[in-house]
């Protein structure tokens, strides 16, 4: 049995191809997700293929040519392509009515029953950890198992949803085989970035699921139900053993609190520094209220090149409201100290919280400027199903039950300025951060400072893009 695991909708495409000022592209690298379901797959003897729509240059092709060769194709329906999710499924059906299409992902573990319901194509859809219920569904397929009998999935029976048993965490994340990275060694991730790596050959690595804090305007701990779990640090360090046995030569911390647990965090620095890593490692959603020196050291020892903080705002209603514990100090502080460190840093800012006004935005806005950071995101505060303020204005009669994501928004009494408003002051605040002459020196001389020119590289391409003197 062979199947096509697909990773991405026609949604999320222009967000990688498509130019736009201010380094807002997304990173892309390997999609941690599906390459573990391949890999659970072929372990348990099947064949499997990985269609990634973010970085295919013609997926449609892609998918018009496995439908011929596959039995099962498996789509993965992240936070906000569900009806693109929807239109694919249909598509694949259109192709080959008979063949089964299975769907999993945040939207399906937040969703649940819905999820099918609201992808009408979908035969099957997976609620939770999907390693080993996809070797279930397979034997489902196959006749030798009953889909009433395995945890985690919904699925059509007549003209009904039906389920089956509860869906069930994987606790031991040791028990996992690693990611089948053969699957997507068709892509050049490292290439598609905006960073100019200079070691291109990248992959992603996740050391743990779930996430053991409750930001407010984050879902993330919804999807995992509140299930925080971690990899062992042998483990973890196995796997980056076989990674430098692939030739990689980057690597995506996938999770984003690879630091909340210092102790451990320290363990596997120190593992990556006795091995000699030749690793260059980009370490993302970090938290600014993480002060320990030792441990920034160590990890620009052990390979960390890039770093991202959520930083939120400038103002310390907004970041109180947000559910974060650090303070404006603390951000000023870590900022400062990662940027003598020689790290490449990214921080990310929220526009339009209820009672922001002009004032709180100019303040975020000047708050970034005033900081070493190398590039910055402005985005308008979303409300997610299942966040602390999705909860809220559901609860105020603010936003519906079906409403997925939704942005703030003086329409629905979420903000006092409309979504529009709150996106120009979003583009003001990366026109005002990255067309400053203080910023040009900074990345000067960071660029002498590391021995390191690539981000001057990037900006100067991202300034010529965006003031028409060179065309993408």
């Amino acid at each position: 049995m062979r199947f096509t695991l697909i990773h991405g909708t026609d949604q999320a495409r222009p967000m990688f191809h498509k130019k736009r000022f201010g380094f807002s592209q997304l990173p892309v690298y390997p999609p941690l997700g599906v390459l573990y379901l391949g890999s659970m797959l072929e372990q348990a003897g099947y064949d499997a293929e990985i269609i990634d729509f973010f970085i295919d240059k013609d997926p449609y092709a892609s998918i018009d040519k496995s439908i011929l060769q596959s039995d099962v194709i498996g789509l993965s329906v992240d936070n906000t392509s569900s009806e693109e999710a929807a239109q694919l499924a249909q598509y694949i059906k259109n192709k080959d009515a008979d063949i089964p299409v299975v769907i999993g992902g945040p939207y399906c573990s937040l969703y649940q029953e819905r999820a099918l319901a609201n992808i009408p194509s979908a035969d099957v859809s997976v609620d939770g950890d999907g390693e080993h219920t996809i070797v279930n569904i397979a034997k489902a397929f196959e006749g030798t198992q009953h889909l009433s009998d395995i945890s985690g999935v919904f699925y059509r029976k007549n003209s009904s949803i039906a389920h089956g048993k509860p869906a069930e965490p994987i606790r031991n994340l040791d028990s996992i085989p690693f990611p089948a990275r053969h699957l997507v060694t068709k892509y050049e991730y490292g290439k598609s970035s905006k960073l100019f790596m200079k070691k291109p050959r990248l992959t992603s690595l996740a050391t743990a699921r779930g996430c053991p804090f409750r930001c407010k305007y984050c879902h993330y701990s919804s999807v995992w139900r509140p299930y925080f779990r971690q990899r062992s640090v042998e483990n973890v360090m196995i796997e980056f053993h076989e990674i430098i046995e692939q030739g990689y030569q980057s690597v995506m911390f996938a999770n984003p609190v690879f630091l909340a647990h210092k102790k451990r965090a320290h363990a596997i620095l120190d593992e990556l520094i006795a091995m000699g890593s030749p690793l260059e490692l980009f370490l993302g959603g970090n938290r600014t209220d993480i002060t320990d020196r030792t441990l920034y050291e160590k990890m620009r020892k052990a390979g960390v090149k890039y770093i991202s903080f959520g930083l939120v705002s400038g103002n310390q209603d907004m970041i109180e409201f947000s559910g974060k514990q650090h303070t404006v100090e603390q951000t000023r502080k870590i900022v400062g100290l990662c940027d003598e460190l020689g790290f490449f840093i990214n921080g990310s800012f929220y526009l339009g919280g209820p009672f922001e006004d002009k004032n709180h935005f100019k303040k975020t806005i000047e708050f970034a400027c005033s900081l070493p950071l190398d590039a910055v995101v402005f985005n308008p505060l979303a409300y997610n199903y299942g966040s602390g303020i999705w909860k809220d204005a559901y609860a105020q009669g603010k936003i519906h039950s079906d409403t997925y994501q939704t942005f703030a928004d003086k329409e629905l009494g979420l903000s006092p300025f409309t979504r529009n408003e709150i996106s120009r002051y979003c583009q003001w605040g990366l026109q005002r951060f990255f067309y400053r002459p203080q910023y040009l020196t900074h990345i000067l001389t960071k660029a002498l400072k590391t021995d390191d020119s690539r981000w001057v590289y990037s900006v100067i391409n991202e300034l010529m893009l965006s003031s028409g003197l060179r065309k993408n």
